[in-house]
């Protein structure tokens, strides 16, 4: 599908107390300092809710609507000050303005992340998947299989003898259960986490016996 542009709205909700004044200038831009400080510049007030003592700010952003590993996905435009050690920060507050939604790539260089709807079980992949290889979710992708297991990308840093076992406990243990498999390809840098009984292997709370026994 191609990307379709268009402009997205991004909001928040700052907690600013019941003495805060929408009219005063200075109390806008107090806030709107420490929202810079944690989300980036471009913000204005958009409207306050006096008895919950909160005030809602808006910004206006380019956005890219586009198909991401079979999801709905949305392509942010990230402030010029991001650094790379902002992921996990950024990754909290996407997920916290767009309800729904995780960060799946991250690329301050080019002033862009990308966030996506994604199943329960692909998060729970992806968590495990990603602590496994010692690095941030949104630094590999994942799709559910057919057969109801995982592919997933490999990143750079990926070896088989410093990760594979530990890819292979989330595969048994947090992922599947005993009878499940990882198979990595260091060439095309992917990897599958599936079930796949082998020939005259049995696998882990099944039995088997002679035809006719």
């Amino acid at each position: 599908m191609a990307n379709a542009p268009s402009m997205g709205i991004e909001r928040i909700r700052v907690n600013v107390g019941a003495k805060f004044r929408p009219d005063s200038t200075a109390h806008v831009d107090k806030v709107l300092a420490k929202i810079a400080d944690e989300h980036g510049d471009g913000f204005e007030l958009d409207g306050y809710e006096p008895s919950e003592g909160v005030a809602i700010f808006k910004r206006e952003s380019n956005t890219l609507v586009a198909s991401h590993s079979g999801n709905d996905s949305m392509e942010i435009r990230l402030p010029q000050d991001t650094k790379q050690s902002d992921g996990k920060k950024r990754a909290v507050s996407l997920t916290d303005t767009y309800p729904g939604y995780q960060m799946t790539t991250f690329e301050p260089h080019r002033r862009r992340a990308i966030i996506s709807k994604l199943s329960d079980e692909v998060i729970r992949a992806r968590d495990a998947i990603s602590n496994a290889l010692s690095v941030d979710p949104w630094n590999i992708q994942v799709a559910q299989r057919t057969d109801g297991g995982f592919d997933f990308s490999l990143p750079p840093t990926y070896r088989p003898s410093k990760h594979d076992d530990g890819l292979n406990e989330a595969a048994t243990v947090i992922i599947g259960q005993p009878g499940w498999y990882v198979e990595a390809d260091t060439h095309t840098r992917t990897g599958s986490i599936t079930l796949r009984v082998r020939v005259n292997e049995p696998v882990a709370g099944f039995f088997t016996q002679p035809a006719g026994g």
